[in-house]
């Protein structure tokens, strides 16, 4: 059996040589296994304490003796999600509405509270050079504690787009609490999405008008939506919809 670089090792030996600015520092990474491995491209696998460790952190695999060495480095070079564009993230399936549509609907409430967890996948997919991370629900904007944590982790691994998909729930309100915090309005709310590094907003819409109204149960909901894009733009963000396209009155097509 042979010991090879995943993409993700690949990756992390180039990172650890970058940012190695001085003697001390170049001649630390050289000795790291993760580098050591890279620079061979493939060792031999003994099942050291060493080799165990960089596949329990998805570094390294195995690979049969009849692979060439060349072949594995081609595999480590190319990123498994060179294709992915964007990752979604559902921190929570609580809702204030029962949308009839929903495809949440049979599904337990619940929200996940392990974020250390979701904070380590966003860097991963970021290492693996995915830039667009979108957070949904549920209605993530009230009953993602924590939520705006992961946002700002997405932002500062180099994401160029941190979006999260509301039913617009908060638009037009005072005094109000949201995943976990109290705000004085929907702006000051925003201005917080946006210091944690959220740079898109999107709200559903069911149809135009009143198909949108009768659809969540709430009159004037649409019009409420609508005007929100102002205040969106005026935090600082970019406003965005996900319509449902369906037949009938009113609707989308």
């Amino acid at each position: 059996m042979k010991l090879g670089l995943t993409n993700a090792g690949h990756r992390r030996a180039s990172s650890l040589l970058c940012v190695s600015r001085d003697r001390v520092s170049a001649r630390a990474a050289l000795g790291d296994p993760l580098v050591r491995l890279a620079s061979a491209i493939v060792q031999p696998y003994r099942a050291s304490q060493e080799q165990r460790a960089l596949a329990a952190q998805g570094y390294a695999r195995t690979f049969p003796d009849s692979v060439e060495t060349r072949d594995l480095a081609r595999r480590m070079s190319r990123n498994p999600l060179e294709h992915v564009r964007k990752i979604i993230i559902e921190c929570t399936t609580c809702c204030n509405y029962s949308c009839s549509h929903c495809y949440n609907a049979g599904v337990e409430r619940t929200t996940e509270m392990k974020l250390e967890v979701l904070s380590s996948a966003i860097d991963t997919f970021a290492g693996l050079g995915v830039r667009e991370f979108v957070f949904i629900g549920g209605e993530v904007t009230k009953y993602g504690d924590g939520w705006l944590d992961l946002a700002q982790n997405a932002r500062r691994s180099s994401a160029a787009i941190v979006s999260v998909l509301s039913n617009g729930w908060f638009l037009g309100r005072e005094d109000f609490e949201a995943a976990g915090c109290r705000y004085a309005d929907d702006g000051a709310y925003l201005r917080d999405l946006k210091v944690h590094g959220v740079t898109h907003v999107g709200f559903s819409l069911d149809g135009r008008g009143e198909a949108h109204d009768a659809s969540r149960g709430i009159p004037g909901f649409y019009d409420r939506i609508i005007k929100g894009f102002g205040t969106v733009l005026d935090a600082g963000l970019l406003p965005r919809v996900s319509l449902l396209v369906r037949s009938g009155t009113g609707a989308f097509r």
